[in-house]
């Protein structure tokens, strides 16, 4: 569903750039803005309160996430070390 989503999110992309003005260097990321380019790591802490409180959401920071990702993996049946390969190859460093 993520996939899609993206695939949908890119297409839209697509349609409201010129094909000279829209950056196709970096297609493969998820998070773009309206202009192709990568958005820089501080934007998306910085907004994710206003995230929360835009869905009436308990706020907590987004670093957290991490901590929750990595409990819920415990609480599924994943091992602790196979979470701790998974922190270790930065999926959640970018937190």
């Amino acid at each position: 569903m993520q996939l899609r989503s993206t695939e949908t999110h890119h297409h839209k992309q697509d349609r409201t750039q010129s094909k000279t003005s829209y950056c196709t260097e970096y297609l493969d990321y998820i998070y773009l803005d309206k202009i192709g380019k990568r958005i820089k790591l501080g934007y998306i802490t910085q907004h994710f309160p206003a995230v929360l409180d835009q869905h009436d959401m308990r706020r907590i920071r987004y670093h957290d996430l991490r901590h929750s990702c990595a409990s819920l993996l415990l609480a599924n049946g994943v091992s602790m070390k196979e979470i701790q390969v998974v922190g270790t190859q930065r999926l959640f460093h970018y937190c």
